[in-house]
């Protein structure tokens, strides 16, 4: 008769937790369709050629090199560009502006939460200007004036899959980095270096950010001379990139040469060849063996507490209680072991718009299986436990 009626509630009290799980199943699912992964950006600096005083000057040739590679440590691209100018006039002075965001006083920039943050206390990167390897006194500051249309970023950075085409680019306000210098006659080598926060994008297939770097070469046009351009732009080793204009790939570096100016703006989009999702297969398959393994952990827990219901005198349907809590807690354990077993590589670089990836079904069907399997596996050790020791007693 006992066994009858303990049957019967085993049975109720099975479908009532299969019909919260589903419930639960169901408002997850509706939260995931909500939170449906999008195209998103976050914008990004738009690093310009300097404006100024070399409307009088020949620049004999530049070097722009674009290091990429701080964004594996999620810190901003650093921009250095070396121009060789030629003063062909008297002695005079040189105001120059360079225009790029991150040049803000006190910024030290971290891309944390999804964005780029200051982060108080932090050393700033090298920033400055050189010229004839001589440091010339700069000032950073905002700057809320408008720019010429003709300096605009670039809308879009390119593509790095077949048929994926162009990424939309966006870049936000600017900040500069302003110095005067003395040229004297002849010819004389001008540096500059500083941060540059890459903008980043992200559609509903990526599984890692876009990083994108769009640095205005227009203003040039403004110069009195222009002899050449030799660009480079370094990146994180195994990286993926591209550029428009076209650059030539040399191991982790894309590189050119440019008689002249090639376009008004480069265009740069990298993004990295580590895993930036749980893997799935491993998180399913870590799951499953826990499961097996913590039958043991469940059995356990159902025959102490079904000798302590027998020794009292109390039926098995207590257990019912305490069931579930077994079973929920070793599937939490299950959980975390699984997530850490497959975690990804390389976490900094996961794409921002992703609600996960694990295949909410199949999750939920292992979720289920594992529960169910120890909530029974407590319960009849339960059941057992508490009979042989209430014939013992």
């Amino acid at each position: 008769m006992h066994r009858a009626r303990f049957e019967a509630f085993i049975n109720r009290a099975a479908a009532l937790a299969v019909t919260l799980l589903l419930l639960l199943s169901a408002a997850a699912g509706a939260r995931a369709n909500m939170a449906e992964r999008q195209p998103a950006s976050r914008p990004g600096d738009a690093p310009r050629e300097p404006a100024g005083g070399l409307k009088s000057e020949r620049i004999l040739s530049e070097t722009l090199v674009l290091d990429m590679r701080p964004l594996k440590e999620r810190r901003p691209a650093v921009v250095e560009a070396t121009y060789v100018v030629n003063n062909d006039a008297g002695e005079h002075n040189l105001e120059l502006v360079f225009v790029a965001a991150s040049m803000r006083p006190g910024a030290a920039w971290v891309w944390k939460g999804y964005k780029w943050s200051p982060v108080p206390g932090q050393p700033e990167a090298e920033r400055g200007v050189w010229l004839d390897g001589r440091p010339v006194e700069a000032s950073a500051a905002a700057d809320e004036t408008g720019l010429p249309a003709a300096w605009a970023p670039p809308s879009t950075t390119p593509g790095l899959k077949p048929g994926q085409g162009e990424l939309p680019f966006k870049s936000e306000g600017d900040g500069t980095l302003s110095f005067r210098v003395t040229l004297t006659p002849g010819r004389h080598e001008l540096r500059v270096r500083y941060e540059a926060r890459p903008g980043a994008y992200a559609d509903a297939r990526s599984d890692a950010v876009y990083w994108q770097l769009g640095y205005v070469l227009s203003p040039a046009r403004e110069w009195a001379g222009f002899g050449g351009l030799d660009a480079k732009v370094l990146l994180p080793a195994g990286w993926s990139a591209a550029s428009r204009p076209e650059m030539r790939r040399e191991g982790d570096a894309l590189v050119a040469h440019w008689d002249g100016l090639p376009a008004d703006t480069l265009a740069v989009t990298a993004q990295t060849n580590e895993k930036t999702l749980y893997d799935p297969g491993v998180f399913w398959t870590a799951l499953l063996i826990l499961g097996a393994l913590f039958t043991a952990p469940a059995a356990f827990a159902g025959w102490k507490l079904g000798k302590w219901l027998g020794r009292r005198g109390r039926t098995s349907m207590w257990g019912l209680l305490a069931s579930p809590l077994v079973a929920f807690t070793l599937y939490a354990l299950s959980y975390v072991i699984a997530s850490a077993l497959s975690a990804p590589r390389a976490p900094g670089q996961a794409a921002f718009n992703q609600v996960g990836d694990y295949g909410l079904i199949v999750t939920f069907f292992i979720f289920l299986a594992v529960t169910a399997w120890h909530f029974l596996v407590a319960q009849v050790t339960t059941y057992i436990a508490r009979r042989r020791a209430a014939e013992v007693k």
